[in-house]
């Protein structure tokens, strides 16, 4: 069944990109496509065997379907949002402060609905298996496995949840790597594809839970534990952040933006057992520094700290002190 989905082409200088992301990412953008060769190519390099097996034709496909030029020094990027009237109105207040905050130097091109029926044929074709730390291979779900003795996580992450490849995904598979995760009960907060649960259950975790606000999120989530090659006891459900969180966790994974992590901290130790430890990876690399600030006021203890790209993450533990 085909989805239908909110579309905003935006064109804004290279050096905002972080900034009008984080500013659509807080409005509830579910997914984007950047058209920019500088972004591409940089991309490429930090994975090459995953994202772009066809930069050429990625670049000429998109070029023809922006319908024009990109000025030296911009760069495009269209943009997805859920099409429900809640979703909406955060969009339009989100388009109201980029036309107060950048007036002209950030155009907003196009608008419009796009029907998602056949994206699954045109972004299949870009990805690749992706290894990640010393022993996990995120393999997407149509593909075979290729033998290695590495741990597989199956993913088919749609349009909106993404494919595992983000750098805030990747600390947190690799922080989550270098744990013994067997028999700890485990909590995904902002679950999206569900990776980080999956990956905690067949380390045998347990049990192990994954929320997120969106309950297209929570289907994908459980869509993917389906697919595994071993049957996996995952409790995914809707939840506004710890709402709903009942219970306590010894490690609490939450790949959130930084406004989220810095309303969470004060809360976090309500689901936390004594010595318990969370991930934190939704951080650009410069908003690391706050948040340890922060969490050390808390009565948290800074395990690890961790750059990919422009992101960052950090592994706490809690001393118990409220």
């Amino acid at each position: 069944m085909s989805q239908d989905y909110f579309s905003l082409l935006v064109i804004y200088p290279r050096e905002d990109n972080d900034l009008i992301n984080l500013l659509f990412m807080e409005a509830g953008m579910i997914g984007s496509e950047v058209i920019d060769p500088e972004t591409i190519e940089s991309y490429r390099k930090r994975a090459a065997e995953w994202e772009l097996s066809n930069r050429e034709e990625l670049l000429r496909a998109q070029e023809k379907d922006l319908g024009q030029e990109i000025q030296e020094g911009f760069m495009a990027q269209r943009i997805f949002f859920m099409t429900d009237k809640k979703s909406l109105a955060k969009l339009d207040r989100a388009e109201r402060q980029v036309y107060e905050q950048y007036g002209e130097t950030v155009l907003i091109i196009e608008e419009g609905s796009v029907d998602n029926s056949h994206w699954n044929e045109t972004w299949r074709s870009f990805y690749k298996p992706l290894d990640v730390g010393r022993t996990i291979r995120i393999l997407p779900a149509w593909m075979e496995e290729e033998g290695g003795d590495r741990e597989v996580i199956k993913i088919d992450p749609g349009m909106a949840f993404g494919s595992g490849s983000h750098e805030t995904t990747l600390v947190s598979l690799e922080f989550m790597e270098e744990m013994d995760l067997k028999d700890k009960a485990f909590l995904d907060l902002g679950t999206g594809s569900g990776i980080l649960a999956i990956y905690a259950a067949l380390q045998g975790a347990g049990p192990v839970e994954g929320t997120d606000i969106d309950p297209d999120a929570i289907r994908t989530a459980r869509k993917n534990a389906g697919i595994q090659d071993r049957d996996l006891d995952i409790a995914f459900y809707v939840s506004d952040l710890l709402d709903r969180v009942e219970g306590t966790f010894d490690l609490v994974a939450a790949n959130l933006l930084y406004p989220l992590l810095v309303r969470l901290l004060p809360d976090f130790h309500r689901v936390l057992r004594p010595g318990a430890g969370i991930i934190l990876s939704g951080l650009l690399a410069d908003q690391a520094e706050a948040i340890r600030t922060q969490a050390e006021g808390l009565g948290y203890r800074v395990l690890e700290d961790r750059v990919k790209g422009e992101w960052a993450g950090l592994v706490l533990e809690w001393t118990g002190r409220e």
